[in-house]
């Protein structure tokens, strides 16, 4: 899981990443000094454990001509045209290291008036102030530049900012349904899976949650798999969403239930939270998922209710067919 756009992910997304993936990853500077100062204890643990990387984005994947770059000069110059009626775009009140931005994208953001000049710490690191939202939209576009590295192993974008989600995915100008589909944006599901995966309440010790990872192993993978097999489907599959769960209700209602007992099992007390992932389909959806009369479609799996939304998105960066997922932590709504 690719936490963006902070560096130190709140406990509940610890929580998530070490139980529903394969460990957790955060966009830090590329600079070892700056580094060594900006990652909090509780990651440099879990980086001794394997569970946590670093990561920070190389020159190359951020090249001036770059789709991610065009994506995201797009994205400032809309920001621009808000920037009268929304009074935080005035603010520069957000640091962005700035080794992570290349040179093109600093001079950019002084160009438009989101930045002034570089600025120094007493330790020769330099950096940026720049507005939050400026700084959601570029970090928005590293994470999915990182995700969709070939090089790395294939990492899922996941925030608990909305602002930074709804930045990262839109066309500048919001959806348009009726407009032809255009290089860039492509439909989207948008299925609600909190109530599949259930978290151990914040004051869960880090090694307790350790613990339960390794003991059942076996059980947690065997729901993700399910999981991905349901939202890889529902990609391919668009025009049949209900056909989709239909075919997979089974072995996602006896993947739920086993994980479930051994989740009541344990000492701590667990909740559930809203995680609603963003599904990018085939290109060939373009009409029939953007037809504005379309609504919404209800399935239920196990007594589990999965809302499936449609929408636009704008892949920013290397948005390709095989990185399709994108998640949205919503901190502090329970489903109970």
């Amino acid at each position: 899981m690719l936490y963006y756009p902070r560096i130190e992910p709140p406990t509940e997304l610890i929580h998530q990443a070490l139980l529903y993936w394969d460990g957790l990853a955060t966009v830090v500077p590329a600079d070892d000094s700056l580094r060594q100062l900006v990652i909090p204890p509780v990651l440099t643990d879990l980086q001794a454990r394997g569970l946590y990387k670093p990561e920070y984005l190389g020159v190359e994947l951020l090249w001036s001509n770059s789709p991610a770059a065009q994506a995201l000069r797009e994205e400032l110059v809309g920001l621009v045209e808000r920037r009268a009626i929304t009074p935080g775009l005035n603010v520069r009140d957000t640091v962005l290291w700035g080794t992570k931005i290349t040179g093109w994208l600093r001079y950019e953001l002084q160009r438009l008036g989101f930045a002034g000049p570089q600025l120094t710490t007493p330790d020769n690191h330099a950096y940026m102030l720049v507005p939050r939202a400026v700084s959601q939209v570029v970090v928005g576009v590293v994470a999915r530049e990182l995700a969709a590295d070939a090089r790395s192993h294939s990492k899922i974008p996941c925030t608990d900012d909305s602002n930074a989600h709804y930045l990262a995915l839109r066309h500048p100008r919001g959806p348009l349904p009726t407009r032809p589909y255009a290089y860039g944006r492509r439909p989207a599901w948008e299925v609600e899976i909190g109530r599949l995966l259930p978290l151990p309440a914040p004051s869960t010790p880090i090694a307790d949650v350790i613990a339960f990872r390794e003991k059942y192993d076996d059980e947690r993978q065997r729901l993700m798999r399910c999981i991905h097999t349901m939202l890889g489907n529902l990609r391919r599959d668009y025009e049949h969403p209900a056909d989709v769960l239909a075919h997979l209700r089974a072995e996602i209602s006896e993947a739920t239930e086993d994980y479930h007992r051994v989740v009541r099992s344990t000492r701590f007390a667990w909740i559930q939270r809203s995680i609603m992932v963003t599904v990018a389909v085939t290109a060939a959806a373009a009409g029939s998922l953007l037809a504005p009369d379309l609504g919404w479609v209800l399935g239920t799996v196990n007594g589990l209710a999965l809302n499936l939304g449609t929408r636009e998105i704008r892949g920013a960066g290397r948005f390709g067919e095989g990185k399709d997922f994108s998640y949205l932590h919503r901190v502090g709504v329970e489903l109970a």
